[in-house]
């Protein structure tokens, strides 16, 4: 049976998971969005061997944070070592880009100093991304992962030679195969993005197709990943 590891999903029911994985999903790397949400993060990692986990502060979720988010975020990564860090980044179409910015350096500065993997969310606003990894080049977390990639294939070339990022695939993404076939094979991931992990295998399935790959090269691409975890 082909197994498949969903890249990038939200929090989901005990019944979601056990159908993925009847279903040969092998893995699920479940995102947090803000700090209400970290702690059931972490008990759905705790009680399920199949289940990864990254916590941070999504950009759209950026008002109303307590004053010492950040010091809670550190403290709970120190806690769990295998928790990365994710869903971070930015969203140009989302108001106060400029907090935005600070919040998603100062995770980006923890993620190196905890050397945890990041997965990175960004609409519209990879200019910006761009300019902070280089003004951060030496101080980088082992590996990003760009969750839903919308930029050029000139600037996927760079973010892999110079900042180690896989590229995660989902719904959407069907929509623009060319996208997908620009994207090194050995980079290429798959995500339901929501709380059906299951729907993941359809995904691959198609991507793979798209790409001229098996899923089987998908499933070892995410594997890398979680090494770096």
């Amino acid at each position: 049976m082909a197994k498949y590891i969903d890249a990038h999903c939200h929090l989901m029911s005990n019944t979601e998971i056990v159908r993925a994985r009847e279903l040969g999903v092998a893995g699920m790397i479940c995102n947090g969005t803000c700090p209400s949400d970290w702690g059931d993060i972490v008990r759905l990692v705790q009680n399920n061997n199949d289940v990864f986990g990254a916590i941070g502060v999504h950009p759209w979720f950026i008002d109303d944070l307590p004053d010492d988010w950040d010091l809670e975020l550190r403290k709970t990564l120190i806690a769990n070592p295998d928790l990365m860090i994710g869903e971070i980044g930015l969203d140009k179409t989302r108001p106060n880009i400029d907090t935005q910015i600070s919040i998603f350096i100062r995770q980006l500065e923890m993620a190196y100093e905890l050397k945890r993997v990041v997965h990175l969310h960004c609409v519209r606003a990879w200019d910006l991304i761009m300019h902070i990894l280089k003004q951060n080049q030496n101080k980088l977390p082992p590996l990003f992962v760009a969750h839903g990639y919308s930029g050029t294939p000139d600037m996927m070339s760079k973010l892999i030679s110079d900042y180690n990022f896989y590229f995660s695939y989902g719904e959407r993404a069907l929509n623009m195969p060319r996208r997908i076939q620009q994207t090194p094979h050995d980079r290429i991931l798959v995500e339901s993005d929501g709380d059906v992990p299951a729907n993941v295998v359809g995904i691959a399935m198609r991507v793979a197709s798209i790409a001229n790959i098996t899923t089987d090269l998908i499933y070892e691409n995410t594997t890398q990943v979680l090494q770096n975890g």
